[in-house]
């Protein structure tokens, strides 16, 4: 079942999240290369941190491998059952060269944001309103220097 959108059917945005996504990227659609835009890259970086930090313990893991260096962002958010793998949820926040960053990777920014914040709500502890507490252990992950994926090299310390 779907809905118009804008409606208040099953698979209508919840307010104001399409507004808050726009101005998401209208903050990092830009460049944002670790070395011809570092500046941008930096601010973005500044910027994720800033809007996830207040949602829980966010680490800041720094590498570097030969002329390459980068800075991972990630939120570790509990579960009920520790002993499960965790969930990872990530987007990575630098950008290739010559390119504008909305479709590489603005948008899957302003989604993990966006996701990060709906899931650490009220109504998403213990007792909260809808009752609902995740089973596993969430990372919420935004990675530097992209060709590194976190399933190997310098990035794989995000998981688990």
């Amino acid at each position: 079942m779907t809905s118009e959108p804008g409606s208040s059917g099953p698979c209508s945005l919840a307010p104001g999240l399409q507004q808050r996504l726009l101005v998401h990227l209208q903050r990092w659609a830009r460049p944002r290369h670790s070395h011809w835009d570092r500046l941008a890259l930096l601010a973005v970086r500044a910027e994720l941190a800033a809007l996830l930090a207040p949602l829980g313990p966010l680490e800041e893991h720094r590498f570097g491998v030969g002329s390459q260096a980068g800075c991972n962002l990630i939120l570790r958010l509990p579960g009920l059952q520790s002993h499960r793998l965790p969930l990872l949820v990530g987007a990575h926040y630098d950008g290739p060269l010559h390119s504008p960053g909305a479709d590489d990777n603005a948008t899957g920014l302003a989604a993990l944001v966006e996701l990060a914040q709906h899931c650490t709500g009220p109504g998403s502890r213990p007792g909260g309103p809808s009752g609902w507490w995740p089973l596993t252990r969430r990372n919420w992950a935004c990675w530097a220097a992209s060709p590194w994926r976190p399933s190997s090299g310098p990035a794989a310390r995000i998981w688990p």
